[in-house]
């Protein structure tokens, strides 16, 4: 049975079912490199179709050895059931791209009517009303500022003078050879390949590696270094297209300015490329066949500039053309990139990605199911704890608003040096993250502004600690006073239990530095809930709130853990005490931070009791980013734009904004590696999320793909899988559904999420 092919101008993320026919022009491994190796990391290919439109496709890793041998160049394939997501890598200029997956298949076809053209050109007649920049001789060297300018307007290269020996693109082609070549063109497009620059030695122009804080060429014997920048332009003759790169100040006597200065000040050559990036005909009154001389030299670039490109000339086929970006799309809409790779940052992913302003996500590091979903383009290869490394990237793929998940890369500083840089990021200073990365500091805050809290003591020496214990009584609550992945809190029931805690803690250092001090605190008894509020410095605004169920076992019995699901709202937190919440814990921390000159931009998040004996709210601790799993019951229920939500928190612009979210309850079920939160076992295989995703979403929080295209389990806490209600009831039978139907022999998850909630719910009723 023939099958229905999909021309590329109808394809839809909608579907998973498209079929295309089409030409591979290419395809090559992607590499990223250090000092010591060399590692694949994905396939790519560029496709063609019959009217010569091309698109990009991708596959991860452990599927290369399934796909790439079915590839062959200029062969005409059959591809069935690829992802179809947004185009994010700008090879082609395609609106999508296709990602291979294990149910896609490729097959070889015969078709004798599909066009064995490789490269689309435009005739000289169709370019008869594109301009370039100039009727000026130039002499282009590599490293070198044009040197000879000239006066000419000529019609053909068989005009030129004699000293000049002109070569078509055709020709230039046929023959690559490295040397000098002049040429006679137009210049009529911007084209892109790779990184916009690269830190550079600044004597010899190679690549250098940060070593111990030091840029150091090994070559030169040279520390220091300077940003190389590129802008490649295409240019064409009767006869062919080729694109040009251009090296820093080479750019200056065609377009007035530097390189680097397209980059930064996202100003572009021709102000006014239309929708084909090409410059509308203008009237000079001048020749139509006006053009520019180049003189250039063709040079093998190092594979290190091209993201492990295979070999090619300074000279080549364009593949695409490239619009500039400062943030923003010409459509107004922003470039996000979220760093972490958990079930919170794959909730963000999926938020941001629906928002209407939002023109693409990236994800570093992210993961195989936030890959695989759509929701956003994972960076694997991207150091989120190098700021260097960020900021570069930022920079190159123009990213408008950075969204930090974890609270390490908060704690460490990245959201300082992304502001620094001038690039909006939501997220707290290394400073203001010291509420979550300082216990005693957060309790320090709250003795100071009067916020309500537990009566606490911190100390360093065991003796001492245990003193106090002994003095206070059990039960008991033992924290490690910094960050411990959420497991450095003991609720200690006996006072052996709680002596044990302080022992492991102080003298067997079981969380490191994180643990030299602790804070001992009053066992509240009560409900816990949690409550999220968005902070632009000034100003804050709440979310809605939702409980967390800490424990590993039904009940709310066994170990802490990082959560083991969620729902949302919390009917524990009625109107009145969200508002209470917020005028006596939330407001007084954000001014009382402004105060302590370091104001905190970002989401709070505070974890509360609810007292059982005095029905108020205390505050327990502060985490400085969004709860998981809480974050994904809250994301599934978010109405507004998100982009616009956190650009304007990052802008101190917070007052006024209010939130919409869907009717009903969300809940969130998470299903982790049996052993956890102890030692568990990695690489079990995890089979039927396709059927689960039918009834729940899913959120993936610790997998990764087997060689066999499997998702497998990396972590503790593996998927969170996450439904919508118009009760809370409704919510729990819809997530529980979702988790029953996935096949994870390796997995286990809470029966009882929602319980006390339920609970009171039909106690009122």
């Amino acid at each position: 049975m023939s099958l229905n092919w999909t021309p590329l101008n109808r394809l839809n993320p909608a579907r998973h079912q498209d079929a295309v026919k089409l030409r591979l022009l290419r395809h090559y491994d992607l590499k990223t490199r250090n000092s010591t190796q060399t590692t694949v990391y994905g396939h790519e290919a560029i496709f063609q179709d019959d009217k010569g439109n091309r698109i990009h496709a991708f596959c991860e890793k452990p599927l290369i050895p399934h796909f790439a041998p079915l590839l062959k160049e200029g062969q005409l394939h059959g591809i069935e059931n690829p992802i179809v997501s947004k185009n994010t890598q700008l090879l082609t200029d395609n609106r999508f791209q296709l990602t291979f997956v294990k149910e896609t298949r490729i097959s070889d076809l015969k078709d004798e009517s599909f066009p064995k053209t490789v490269f689309k050109f435009d005739s000289f007649k169709e370019l008869n009303n594109v301009y370039d920049i100039s009727s000026r001789i130039m002499l282009l060297e590599r490293g070198v500022t044009p040197h000879e300018v000239l006066s000419l307007s000529a019609s053909t290269s068989k005009s030129m003078p004699s000293q000049f020996d002109v070569k078509t693109l055709e020709k230039v082609c046929e023959d690559f050879e490295k040397g000098r070549v002049w040429i006679l063109c137009k210049i009529v497009a911007f084209a892109h390949y790779g990184s916009w620059c690269y830190t550079s030695c600044k004597k010899c122009y190679k690549k250098v590696i940060l070593t111990n804080g030091i840029n150091f060429c090994a070559d030169c014997n040279l520390d220091g270094s300077v940003l190389r920048y590129r802008l490649q332009v295409r240019v064409v003759d009767e006869t062919n297209n080729l694109t040009l790169t251009l090296w820093d100040k080479q750019c200056i006597p065609l377009f007035g300015k530097h390189a680097g200065d397209y980059l930064h000040d996202s100003v572009w050559p021709y102000a006014n490329i239309d929708e084909n990036h090409r410059r509308p005909a203008k009237n000079r009154g001048e020749s139509s066949d006006e053009r520019a001389l180049l003189r250039f030299r063709l040079l093998p670039l190092k594979k290190s500039l091209l993201n492990g490109l295979p070999f090619i000339w300074s000279v080549h086929p364009v593949f695409n053309t490239l619009s500039s970006y400062n943030g923003t799309s010409k459509e107004g809409k922003v470039v996000v990139l979220v760093i972490g790779g958990g079930g919170r940052e794959h909730a963000l992913c999926y938020a941001l990605q629906r928002s209407p302003t939002c023109d693409v996500v990236f994800c570093a590091p992210g993961n195989a199911g936030i890959s695989s979903s759509g929701d956003a383009t994972c960076v694997l290869d991207l150091d989120t704890s190098n700021s260097s490394e960020v900021i570069s990237f930022c920079h190159k793929q123009g990213v408008g608003l950075v969204v930090i998940g974890p609270e390490a890369p908060l704690v460490a500083g990245l959201s300082n040096d992304l502001c620094k840089a001038g690039i909006l990021t939501f997220g707290p200073s290394s400073e203001a993250a010291a509420l979550e990365g300082s216990k005693s500091f957060m309790k320090s805050l709250c003795d100071k502004y009067g916020i309500p809290t537990a009566k606490y003591q911190t100390f360093k020496e065991p003796s001492k600690a245990k003193e106090y214990i002994k003095q206070q009584g059990t039960p008991i609550v033992i924290k490690a006073d910094g960050l411990a992945a959420g497991k450095g809190v003991v609720v200690a029931m006996t006072l052996d239990e709680a002596y044990e805690a302080v022992e492991s803690m102080l003298v067997g250092g079981v969380f490191g530095s994180a643990g030299s001090q602790v804070v001992v605190e009053e066992y509240l008894e009560g409900e816990e809930a949690s409550f999220f509020a968005l902070v632009d410095g000034e100003n804050a605004i709440p979310l809605e709130s939702a409980q967390d169920h800490k424990r590993v076992g039904d009940g709310d019995t066994g170990p802490n853990t990082g959560g083991m699901g969620a729902y949302s709202p919390a009917p524990v937190l009625t109107k009145e005490l969200e508002c209470e919440v917020m005028e006596s814990i939330i407001v007084p921390t954000v001014k009382g931070m402004s105060a302590e000159g370091c104001k905190f931009v970002g989401v709070l998040y505070a974890g509360l009791m609810i007292e059982k004996k005095s029905g108020r709210p205390k505050l327990i601790e502060y985490n400085v980013r969004f709860g998981d799993p809480e974050c994904q019951a809250l994301m599934v229920r978010l109405e507004s734009d998100l982009v616009q939500v956190l650009l304007a928190a990052c802008q101190g612009q917070l007052n006024g904004v209010s939130l919409n979210w869907s009717p009903g309850s969300a809940m969130v079920v998470v299903m982790a590696s049996e052993g956890y939160p102890g030692n568990y076992k990695k690489g079990t295989v995890i089979q039927k999320l396709d059927e689960a995703e039918q009834v729940a979403k899913i959120f993936h929080a610790g997998t990764s793909l087997d060689a066999e295209g499997n998702f497998i389990a990396t972590g503790g806490r593996v998927l969170g899988v996450t439904a919508k209600g118009k009760d809370l009831q409704e919510a729990r039978d819809r997530a529980y559904r979702g988790v029953e139907a996935v096949e994870w022999p390796g997995g286990f998850y809470r029966r009882d999420i929602g319980w006390r909630a339920l609970s009171l719910t039909q106690h009122v009723c």
